[in-house]
């Protein structure tokens, strides 16, 4: 089975350090404005709404949603435009980007190689923001296993997965911007590091293993023969991936358990690939649920 990145199924595949030339891939290269939204009363009469406007997109009348008349629009170059130091300061390359499907955007940076316990591993960061006040301004980061393509992300007490950014316009902001963006990549970099290190020394038995994945893969007492079936046929997918030749050098760990997951959670079929793609990139998601319940069994 060829094994992918969650965001490769979805937005644009295209590879550049290039900010300018990644909006016109991704076509993220457009204006944003607003404009009054009128109704009719009772009496045919045509009325504006009042403290309400809409975003759209200008060269496509795309709307992006109804937001308050306050509501400060900010272009995607100026938005992003700090990124340009990230790539510089980082060596940073983008790889994949686009819109969801209610109107929210994101850019998907790919970070140098690091190895970890023998493991080749590449950080992502997701940028992402909109124009309809649903989504900040924000970078995520996302850890992916090259060996096989598994996707964590997930954010540790000391240090949070995802980086909220400032709007700023000036020179010497943007680099202030992507400054403090790197340094919360590097200390998370450092923390998931050590958790790794934490978890490859919890050792799992094929008992306690057994027990994790049953408890998570519970089956209701009320479950329909249907119902039934598919969790069934979820603790099998979980058990192969945990027994699959790359989670080998982990396996009787909790790390190898994680990665299991991980490996079950990024590859899994679903028909609403944007679904499995947003999910995969959240780091109050279903990994960091499973990463919950499995230190709960654990301690």
């Amino acid at each position: 089975m060829i094994r992918s990145a969650a965001w490769e199924t979805v937005g644009t595949n295209h590879r550049t350090k290039s900010l300018s030339e990644a909006f016109k891939a991704y076509d993220l290269d457009y204006e944003v404005a607003v404009s009054p939204i009128c109704g009719y009363n009772q009496s045919g009469d045509k009325i504006e709404i009042p403290k309400k406007v809409l975003t759209y997109r200008t060269d496509t009348l795309q709307p992006f949603g109804i937001v308050s008349d306050k509501y400060p629009v900010i272009q995607n170059s100026e938005a992003l435009n700090f990124i340009e130091n990230v790539i510089q300061d980082a060596d940073m390359e983008l790889i994949n980007g686009g819109h969801t499907s209610w109107g929210s955007f994101y850019l998907i940076g790919q970070l140098p190689e690091m190895t970890i316990l023998n493991d080749s591993i590449r950080p992502h960061l997701i940028f992402q923001s909109s124009h309809d006040g649903s989504v900040p301004l924000k970078a995520t980061i996302c850890m992916l296993r090259l060996a096989c393509q598994n996707q964590f992300a997930r954010s540790f007490n000391e240090s949070p997965a995802t980086i909220k950014i400032l709007h700023r316009g000036d020179t010497e902001a943007k680099i202030k911007t992507a400054s403090e963006t790197l340094s919360g990549v590097y200390g998370y970099l450092k923390t998931y590091q050590s958790e790794v290190e934490r978890m490859s020394k919890i050792r799992i038995t094929p008992a306690k293993f057994n027990q994790i994945v049953e408890g998570y893969f519970k089956i209701p007492d009320e479950a329909s023969a249907r119902t039934e079936q598919k969790i069934l046929e979820r603790r099998e997918e979980m058990r192969a991936a945990y027994e699959s030749d790359d989670n080998q050098n982990l396996k009787g760990t909790m790390w190898g358990v994680i990665n299991a997951f991980t490996d079950y959670n990024t590859h899994r079929t679903m028909k609403n690939l944007e679904a499995r793609f947003l999910d995969s990139i959240n780091p109050e998601g279903t990994v960091d649920n499973f990463c919950s319940y499995v230190e709960n069994v654990v301690h």
